[in-house]
């Protein structure tokens, strides 16, 4: 039978592997997606609701710094200059 999936890697074997041991220590597999990495869904953190990321070994909440750098807007680099 044909499989849409990707071919399963140790690495995504190791990823649904740590997936499991979570779930059954009663944490949650959001449909969000890891933010950094895309390549597993988050798990949410029974008792804090905190996102968690197996793929990148750390809450989202630890990796904004990585994600959005400082939150200056996109035109405050591009100033016109007076004619």
């Amino acid at each position: 039978a044909a499989c849409c999936c990707r071919l399963m890697s140790p690495r995504a074997d190791l990823y649904s592997k740590k997936m499991g041991e979570l779930l059954l220590k009663g944490w949650r597999m959001l449909e969000e997606e890891c933010p950094l990495t895309h390549d597993v869904p988050l798990m949410q953190h029974p008792q804090t609701g905190r996102k968690f990321s197996i793929a990148a070994g750390c809450y989202t909440d630890e990796m904004d710094g990585e994600m959005n750098g400082s939150p200056t807007p996109p035109t405050s680099t591009a100033t016109p200059s007076p004619g």
